[in-house]
Order: structure tokens, then C-alpha cells, then sequence
């Protein structure tokens, strides 16, 4: 087994998608992160606490559960 990015490497990655994030709105004041459960919960959270850390400011961020508009459940 193979490791495509180790936890350095994705480190590096989150920290450059929060930057990128932060750039393209002109700071944290009209940006809200939500991550959709399970996984893209987590991944929210920690861009949200990167961009938190740089910003100086507490970030919104939260969830949104969009089960009952999923087309793949029966």
C-alpha cells in the first residue's frame, strides 16, 4: 500500500485551500464554510479553524445534512 499525501502534505494542502478561500472573497467577513456529513463535515472544520488562525477572527462554520435530497438512497 501506497500513501498519496501524508499528514504533512495535507497540512500544506488545507492551509493553501483556506488561503485561496480567503483571497477570492477579500477576507473572512462575508464567508461561511459547511461541510455536508460525514466527511466533508471534518474537512470543513479544520479549513475553518486554518482560516481562523489567519484571519485573527472566528470564522461561522457548520454543517448542512442534506439527506432527504439525496437521489441515491431508496
Amino acid at each position: 500500500m501506497s500513501i498519496a499525501l501524508s499528514a504533512e502534505d495535507i497540512s500544506r494542502a488545507l492551509t493553501r485551500i483556506a488561503h485561496e478561500i480567503l483571497e477570492r472573497n477579500h477576507g473572512s467577513a462575508n464567508v461561511v464554510l459547511l461541510g455536508i456529513p460525514t466527511r466533508g463535515a471534518h474537512l470543513a472544520a479544520r479549513i475553518c479553524e486554518i482560516m481562523s488562525k489567519i484571519e485573527g477572527t472566528n470564522i461561522a462554520c457548520g454543517t448542512l445534512d442534506i439527506t432527504l435530497h439525496r437521489d441515491d438512497l431508496r
